[in-house]
C-alpha cells in the first residue's frame, strides 16, 4: 500500500486508533442493539399471562418505547441531536422503529 493511502472504506492499517467520535458512534450502535433485544424481552415477558393484543396496536407503542430508549442514550453521548433533526432525518428515524415494533408484535404473535 503506497504511503498516504488509506485503501478501501478509509482502512488505515494495523497503527490505526479509533477516534472519539469513532467510538461514540460505535456505543450508539450498540446500544441501539441493546435496546432492540431489552425492548423484545420486556415486551416477551410482560406479555406472557396477558390476553392478545393486534399487532397494528401493539407496534406503534414498541416502535416508540424501542426510539426513545436508543435516541436518549445516543443524545446524551453526543451522537446525535434529534432537537435539530429536519423532517427527513426525523422520519428516518421512526420508519425502522416502527418498522422494528410491528415485526416484533408479530413475530411474538406468531411464536405465541
Amino acid at each position: 500500500m503506497q504511503p498516504g493511502h488509506q485503501g478501501p472504506a478509509g482502512w488505515r492499517g494495523r497503527h490505526h486508533r479509533a477516534q472519539p467520535h469513532d467510538l461514540r458512534r460505535h456505543a450508539g450502535t450498540l446500544l441501539g442493539y441493546v435496546t432492540g433485544l431489552g425492548v423484545g424481552a420486556a415486551y416477551g415477558l410482560l406479555r406472557r399471562g396477558s390476553g392478545t393484543l393486534p399487532a397494528w396496536a401493539v407496534g406503534p407503542l414498541l416502535g416508540a418505547a424501542a426510539m426513545a430508549g436508543s435516541d436518549a442514550p445516543a443524545a446524551a453521548l453526543g451522537v446525535t441531536d434529534p432537537t435539530s433533526w429536519d423532517l427527513t432525518s426525523g422520519a428516518s428515524d421512526v420508519v425502522p422503529h416502527l418498522a422494528y415494533g410491528l415485526t416484533t408484535a408479530s413475530v411474538y404473535q406468531v411464536l405465541r
